[in-house]
């Protein structure tokens, strides 16, 4: 019973793109939040959160499935 969520996947162009864009998104509000937040604990928190935020969301793209890759049954003909 192998199964590939230990395995790096390689992200399509349309999965790459998403995949900045989350990116850059998240590095604005890190950004801002960095600037305009008290150094604290609180703050410390905030990031460690957004960095996992982030982590899931690509990781979730990533699991995205490619309808282009995906053979059609029936269409070995």
């Amino acid at each position: 019973m192998g199964t590939d969520r230990f395995h790096s996947k390689t992200l399509n162009n349309d999965q790459l793109h998403k995949s900045e864009i989350v990116r850059t998104l998240f590095t604005q509000l890190y950004d801002y939040l960095d600037s305009e937040v008290s150094d604290g604990r609180e703050k410390s928190l905030c990031f460690t959160k957004l960095e996992e935020a982030c982590m899931w969301a690509i990781k979730a793209i990533s699991r995205e499935e490619n309808l282009e890759d995906i053979e059609m049954i029936g269409d070995e003909d």
